[in-house]
């Protein structure tokens, strides 16, 4: 798919960079790429007081004070992760760790099915609004956590909501159903991008679908450094390359992929 070249390390510098492009962009409609306006607002949320609709980049999405930042940072912040994914075209996309639907808005025009699971209730009424908000209809919405654990599992409740995990606890959780990674992928003969994001769970992720990932073309994965070598024996032996994409210290983004 590409040639692997020196991944971007994400430094201090790196971040307060972004910040800035994100401003310009939101504020200053840079190249007009930046295109940041409120639509509307829509009324009453119980944590957040108003919930608004913005446009960015002709995408409507929902801003409280606890979601919407993050999907328009997308492009700044994890800026090879995003030209990555949103380069890859085909029939299906699996989004784990869908969050807010970031992605799934940016590539929907990409494939031909899109699965986005997302276990958090919170999180899943914004990414059902988003797609709502924007006339999205080949998005498949799975509320499941990923996991080799069958029936239910706990998801601890971070203070970010970006931040929820199965496997980094807090003093909140919900109980939510599983569905593993082979049962995601059986339907499908081909699926040509599968991408992880799961604070944490990843390991587990993967070996859940252990079954079916020879069918994957590509998997973009934040991989913490502690699972990175496990987790390259399992791609490598189904004949996956890799491609660090982005360096952020404790852990990686990085892109499994089959052929050149």
């Amino acid at each position: 798919m590409m040639q692997c070249s020196k991944p971007l390390k994400v430094t201090s510098t790196f971040i307060w960079r972004a910040r800035v492009n994100l401003i310009k962009s939101v504020l200053f409609d840079v190249k007009g790429k930046g295109k940041f306006k409120l639509l509307r607002p829509k009324g009453s949320v119980a944590s957040s007081g108003r919930k608004y609709v913005l446009s960015y980049k002709g995408i409507k999405f929902v801003l409280t004070d606890r979601h919407g930042l993050g999907l328009l940072s997308i492009p700044f912040y994890k800026p090879i992760v995003y030209w990555v994914i949103s380069s890859i075209r085909g029939e299906v996309f699996v989004d784990i760790g869908s969050f807010e639907g970031g992605y799934v808005l940016f590539t929907h025009n990409n494939f031909k099915e899109i699965v986005a699971v997302e276990p958090s209730p919170e999180n899943l009424d914004v990414l059902k609004e988003n797609l709502r908000l924007n006339g999205i209809r080949n998005v498949k919405v799975v509320n499941k956590a990923v996991s080799s654990l069958r029936d239910k599992i706990r998801l601890y409740l971070a203070e970010n909501p970006y931040n929820s995990s199965t496997v980094f606890k807090t003093d909140r959780y919900v109980e939510v159903e599983t569905i593993t990674l082979d049962e995601l992928l059986e339907p499908y003969n081909t699926v040509d991008l599968v991408k992880i994001d799961v604070e944490g769970a990843e390991l587990d992720v993967i070996r859940s679908g252990a079954n079916q990932l020879h069918k994957v073309k590509n998997v973009v994965v934040e991989v913490r450094n502690q699972y990175e070598d496990e987790i390259d024996k399992i791609f490598a032996s189904l004949g996956f390359r890799k491609c660090v994409l982005e360096d952020r210290g404790n852990e990686k983004n990085i892109l499994y992929y089959k052929g050149e």
